[in-house]
């Protein structure tokens, strides 16, 4: 008879909430209807990892290129914070990409580098925090992890939060909420990095390659992530670009923001024409309010066009509306600052020319920034990370909007509705600050 080979270590979804049973059961797949933390991280002839400690490692190895830790894993216990057991708070942003822990430092310990958490962490701080990639081959990927409850009572469950590496660490004074006793204690801020795929989750095998003797640290990470790879070719400068940042989902791509059809990439190409001739860019302005308008009443928002301000003195913003919300006495009105970029179809928006919005806004306006070129994910995940309040209104949505002011006016083509605008421009330019809308 033929025995089947025992099923290979699974894989850690971030979010994914999983059971951590005692005993062990590392051969049940599913225990009380969740995964088995113990099945999911078994690693064949090795003791399995645990999760007893805040911070807990299985037993460092020396491969072929030397010594290493296989890994380093996180937990944070929530319901315990500010209890004499964990007398401090955490705080798990992996959305984000950071995290900020605590060690395992408490009163009666004297130096905070002495509990067995801490000392750990310490120990690979030269590793993630240095500037040579022959520093970092040796540095020991985290894997963190929140204590949960699925339904409300069952304790016993953990929800895991992604990987990542050390971005900082402090010593700081902690006071215990029981005793009032002081302590000193390491503070870390932690960077989760991006999976290669979501659905997949975190692989396990890799850091069962990274507990085998025989491979080399090279051979172990084939397994690893991308983003862990990356991370070890660029250090900490790298962090920016390799930052699990959730955002993502929210991003749009080139793809998405140029026009499929081809009457909606002749409409581009013919506004970037007329416009690009002789002095006439800044004349762009008044089709962008215009197309603003069109977009936000299409949406049913109660949108009122206020001015084009005069180039001398704009100071980055080229048009300014007003948004009416609600009526009477329970009416409340947002100024709206828009900016218009004429580019080339095809073409990203400078990160610059949207910051210049970003720096003319108060608290409670919002601004919207028109272009016939598309917004890189750069542009758009420093706007949807920092939070804000700007409409993007990239070439597809504004090749759709000139089509749609094309039927109603009964025009054939954009240069005719540009021609149109031009005739106007001159009376839209007012010189006036952008709150006097509020006073109309």
């Amino acid at each position: 008879m033929t025995t089947s080979p025992a099923p290979g270590p699974g894989a850690l979804r971030i979010g994914e909430v999983y059971r951590y049973p005692r005993p062990a059961l590392a051969d049940t797949p599913i225990v009380d209807g969740l995964p088995n933390f113990f099945f999911v991280t078994r690693t064949p002839d090795l003791p399995r990892v645990q999760l007893e400690s805040g911070i807990d490692a299985p037993a460092a190895v020396t491969g072929p290129d030397g010594h290493r830790r296989p890994t380093i894993l996180i937990r944070s216990s929530p319901s315990k914070a500010g209890t004499a057991e964990t007398p401090w708070q955490d705080y798990f942003d992996p959305d984000h990409g950071h995290i900020r822990y605590f060690g395992d430092g408490k009163v009666g310990h004297h130096n905070a580098a002495v509990p067995k958490g801490n000392r750990l962490l310490i120990e690979q701080a030269l590793h993630w925090l240095s500037d040579a990639p022959s520093g970092r081959e040796a540095a020991a990927p985290l894997l963190f992890f929140l204590g949960t409850s699925h339904d409300g009572r069952r304790k016993g469950q953990v929800r895991f939060q992604g990987f990542g590496v050390l971005e900082r660490a402090e010593v700081v004074a902690q006071v215990d909420a029981e005793s009032g006793v002081g302590y000193s204690n390491y503070r870390y801020d932690f960077s989760v990095l991006r999976l290669d795929d979501e659905s997949i989750g975190l692989p396990w095998e890799w850091i069962a390659r990274r507990r085998n003797p025989a491979l080399t640290t090279a051979e172990a990470d084939k397994a690893a992530p991308a983003s862990w790879r990356r991370w070890k070719e660029l250090g900490p400068s790298g962090l920016g670009l390799l930052r699990r940042r959730l955002s993502s989902l929210r991003e749009v791509s080139k793809a998405s923001q140029v026009p499929e059809t081809p009457h909606h990439r002749v409409i581009l190409s013919d506004v970037h024409e007329y416009y690009a001739r002789g002095v006439k860019h800044h004349l762009f302005e008044g089709l962008a309010e215009v197309v603003t308008d069109h977009i936000l009443r299409r949406e049913g928002l109660n949108y009122s066009p206020g001015w084009i301000t005069r180039r001398s003195g704009d100071e980055g913003i080229d048009f300014v509306g007003r948004f009416d919300v609600g009526s009477g006495l329970a009416m409340v009105s947002v100024v709206l600052l828009g900016q218009a970029k004429c580019t080339k179809p095809g073409n990203p928006v400078s990160g610059r020319d949207v910051a210049r919005v970003v720096a003319r806004l108060r608290r409670g306006w919002i601004g919207a920034f028109v272009t016939t070129g598309y917004f890189s994910r750069g542009v758009q995940r420093e706007i949807i990370d920092d939070e804000y309040p700007i409409l993007l209104i990239g070439g597809a949505q504004f090749a759709r909007a000139v089509s749609e002011m094309l039927d109603q006016r009964g025009m054939k083509s954009a240069f005719e509705l540009c021609s149109a605008l031009e005739a106007t421009y001159i009376q839209r330019l007012v010189a006036r600050r952008p709150h006097e809308i509020l006073l109309d």
